[in-house]
């Protein structure tokens, strides 16, 4: 199935950034598209512009489906994922940050709780560098945008 959407609704607050993270990982891992709405009226504008572009989708397209049961197999995880397949994914959504440069960072920070704990031991303005310091490859403007990120959430 494409085009699965995760809808969101409200607006998230410094204590809720662990949310971010969750929602990141609903992006990355399974394939969602977030939609972030402020208020229920967005939330149902947004539903409502759905419907209809669904609806004239029928109307043009012959449609297919699939019984529930083939939706399940077809669901199914069909490898081991690891914490640090995971955790590529997840370095991959910072602008600037490639897949080789994810397994880069991945293989000196096997996951986030190891680069968290870089983070914390570091004043602010010595986290900018610390990244570009500690994996080569790394630019001092990645470095100073995943600084951002983890004193952020290091701060709650």
């Amino acid at each position: 199935m494409k085009n699965r959407v995760y809808l969101v609704e409200g607006t998230l607050i410094p204590q809720y950034a662990s949310c971010e993270q969750a929602l990141a990982t609903t992006m990355v891992t399974d394939g969602f598209m977030i939609q972030k709405c402020r208020s229920p009226q967005d939330s149902s504008q947004f539903l409502l512009k759905i419907t209809e572009y669904l609806k004239t989708n029928v109307l043009t397209r012959q449609l297919t489906g699939m019984t529930f049961r083939c939706f399940q197999e077809l669901s199914k995880k069909t490898h081991v994922e690891f914490v640090k397949d995971v955790w590529v994914r997840q370095l991959m959504v910072c602008p600037g940050m490639s897949s080789e440069r994810a397994q880069i960072v991945a293989s000196r920070f096997p996951s986030m709780s190891s680069m968290m704990e870089l983070y914390s031991r570091l004043q602010p303005e010595q986290a900018k560098l610390a990244l570009s310091s500690a994996v080569p490859g790394i630019t001092n403007a990645l470095s100073a945008q995943m600084s951002k990120f983890f004193s952020t959430t290091l701060q709650q």
